[in-house]
């Protein structure tokens, strides 16, 4: 870019127009990937009934189990990745990442520990052995751990991508923050 003598130079206009575009799309792709993992949540309910309220489980509930096990790490790790993918974006907001990852990774090592106990026990589940009876009870402390925790990590993702929104959001003129209530982040 040729700048004439006495002219200012835009070229950090154009830097700062550029990376606001990258934190509405990144803002944009995590809002998405959290509301995956609010609806992949909710079939945590049926999986603990399963286990706490009905005496016998079926190899094809297990295998449902497992189903909806991955269906709900699959967003989690998509979110994973987006905070891997995003290591050049603003260090105002890259403080809050760290307690995502964290948060996400808590969340993606529990998931990852329950499909490998479900399948273990898919396969005894018809069984009156102690193994069987011990991978049972195994399997609903562990969901009720993570029923109990998931409420919280995952109201607390949502809370630090909030945070880190916060300043890019102080940041933007008037016109700029209608353009962004007309895309609705936080839905």
């Amino acid at each position: 870019m040729h700048v004439l003598p006495g002219k200012p130079s835009y070229s950090f206009v154009e830097q700062d127009i550029r990376g606001r575009l990258q934190l509405r799309n990144f803002f944009k792709e995590a809002r998405e990937h959290l509301t995956a993992i609010g609806i992949a949540r909710n079939s945590l309910e049926y999986i603990y009934t399963l286990f706490c309220e009905q005496e016998e489980v079926w190899p094809s509930q297990c295998e449902r189990v497992i189903t909806y096990l991955h269906a709900l790490r699959k967003p989690v790790q998509a979110f994973c990745d987006l905070l891997d993918d995003s290591a050049d974006l603003p260090p105002t907001i890259s403080t809050y990442f760290f307690q995502l990852v964290i948060s996400l990774n808590l969340a993606n090592e529990q998931i990852q520990k329950l499909i490998s106990l479900m399948a273990v026990y898919r396969s005894i589940c018809r069984s009156t052995s102690h193994d069987a009876i011990k991978q049972r009870q195994t399997l609903h402390l562990r969901l009720g751990s993570f029923v109990n925790t998931s409420e919280h990590v995952f109201q607390k993702m949502a809370h630090l991508l909030d945070e880190a929104h916060f300043p890019d959001r102080q940041a933007l003129t008037s016109r700029e923050t209608d353009s962004l209530e007309a895309i609705n982040f936080n839905s």
